[in-house]
């Protein structure tokens, strides 16, 4: 009996969980619930040094339910930790040594504690992307071409090509061979 019940409710309940509730003026209530933001999801923007003090705004950089932009307080002309930008060497082996910390026009250098990054892995290219025919599957007669990468790389601008699949009875002239494809 219950079973039934749940059973023939569970649509309209998908429903209003979906689409919403009505308010008392007509408009649909949100039934999922945001997450409020925290501090975390704010970012801090400082205005130009003036006399010695500058403006503090905060703005949202998540998607969370709050306000866009908060206004702050004012402060002092002096770097944060967070207005240091790292800066690193050439990309060699893989890698981008760091160099130094470079701070803002808009803030005077100060003694504050900046953690010191580590090296950066180079941003992926072409040139280390590499591919290989895996086993031909005889119960479906392909073989797939797979790319990887070859070197230690940050792959987030440079994604792998899908794998493809190719007929495994192709066959060559005698003396030449089936190389993959550069990516």
């Amino acid at each position: 009996f219950f079973s039934n019940r749940v059973t023939m409710w569970w649509p309209l309940v998908w429903a209003v969980l979906m689409i919403g509730l009505p308010t008392v003026d007509g408009r649909k209530q949100a039934t999922d619930i945001q997450q409020q933001c925290f501090a975390h999801d704010y970012k801090a923007s400082f205005s130009q040094c003036e006399d010695g003090r500058r403006q503090v705004q905060y703005i949202k950089n998540a998607t969370c339910t709050g306000p866009q932009l908060l206004d702050g307080d004012s402060v002092g002309c002096s770097c944060t930790p967070e207005e240091y930008i790292p800066q690193y060497g050439p990309c060699r082996n893989g890698y981008r040594k760091f160099l130094t910390y470079t701070h803002p026009s808009h803030c005077t250098p100060s003694r504050v504690q900046v953690p010191h990054p580590l090296n950066v892995r180079c941003a992926c290219t072409e040139a280390d992307i590499g591919s290989e025919y895996t086993k031909c599957d005889p119960d479906t007669g392909y073989q797939r071409l797979v790319h990887y990468f070859v070197n230690s790389c940050d792959p987030s601008n440079m994604p792998l090509p899908p794998p493809k699949e190719m007929l495994c009875n192709i066959s060559c002239p005698s003396g030449e061979f089936l190389a993959p494809p550069h990516a």
